[in-house]
């Protein structure tokens, strides 16, 4: 299998990867916030990669993430709120990304670029609620190196099992809107196979 290696392909990619990625990691982030001051929560600090949002715009010399400090959140009910925030926004985003790519005709790069910044959405939430438990990080290498969405609905009084049925289903509604073409024929390749291989089931054992 040849590897495509084309600069220009490889310098898109890049761009796509740092500049959505950029964006989704503000949209987790803000969320926090809005989720955290929605119950009664004050924002301390915000800092996304190495740029100090509040209280002072300024370059850190240290790369975080994403870093959201929330005070006065006053029981396990708020703090539960505030973490589900961040996943729970991006995953709605990929929603409405994925429907209005469903039914609004966009240019090419646009169409790529809302499709690249609408699978980050997909896996922020089962990226995050997953790889720290078996010792990544949220998306690998970089990001929270704790379960943030599971502990939050912890927190709200979620059962893990419901919890992550939701989950599951929420990922795989998206994963069926943004690659439905490709979905329905891998579907449809194997059912002539199932097909193939009952007829040739029955032609060689019933005659």
């Amino acid at each position: 299998m040849r590897i495509d290696t084309d600069p220009k392909r490889v310098l898109m990619f890049l761009v796509l990867f740092v500049s959505m990625g950029f964006i989704m990691d503000l949209v987790h982030e803000f969320s926090h916030w809005i989720f955290g001051m929605a119950v009664g929560g004050k924002l301390i600090y915000m800092k996304i990669t190495w740029f100090e949002i509040y209280p002072k715009p300024a370059l850190a010399s240290t790369f975080d993430l994403g870093l959201v400090n929330v005070a006065g959140l006053t029981s396990d009910f708020s703090h539960g709120i505030m973490s589900l925030g961040g996943s729970l926004t991006t995953n709605i985003i990929a929603w409405i990304v994925g429907l209005f790519l469903m039914s609004v005709k966009f240019g090419h790069k646009t169409r790529i670029s809302l499709k690249f910044l609408g699978l980050l959405g997909i896996l922020d939430l089962p990226m995050y609620v997953v790889l720290p438990q078996i010792g990544l990080k949220h998306w690998i290498f970089i990001g929270g190196s704790e379960p943030e969405p599971l502990w939050g609905a912890r927190k709200v009084g979620l059962p893990d099992p419901l919890f992550y049925i939701l989950v599951g289903a929420t990922t795989l509604g998206l994963a069926f809107l943004y690659f439905r073409p490709i979905l329905t024929r891998v579907a449809k390749v194997l059912a002539r196979c199932v097909i193939r291989n009952n007829m040739r089931f029955h032609r060689d054992h019933l005659g």
